[in-house]
């Protein structure tokens, strides 16, 4: 569904004593190529800030989680606890 896949939000709260806005949006160009940016205004300082993101998916066939290669057992079981092997949270 190259292009028909995006999310965004908006966000609002508080730091430093002031007002903090800000939103994000992430788009789906192709099956294989997605990009995005984020923007934030904090009040306190009246600073701007802004990132970009481009996400290349070099096997677009593949479906998340699918491998061209098996999964050993270390893999199985970090993908099981989250990436948490040794249980801590």
């Amino acid at each position: 569904l190259g292009g028909a896949t995006w999310t965004g939000n908006v966000k609002y709260g508080s730091m430093g004593g002031g007002l903090v806005y800000g939103c994000n949006y992430f788009q789906g160009i192709t099956p294989a190529l997605a990009v995005g940016a984020e923007g934030m205004y904090v009040s306190a300082n009246q600073s701007l800030m802004s990132s970009y993101t481009l996400k290349y998916n070099h096997f677009p066939s593949l479906s998340q989680g699918d491998s061209a290669e098996p999964m050993s057992d270390i893999q199985k079981a970090a993908v099981a606890t989250g990436g948490m092997l040794d249980g801590a949270a």
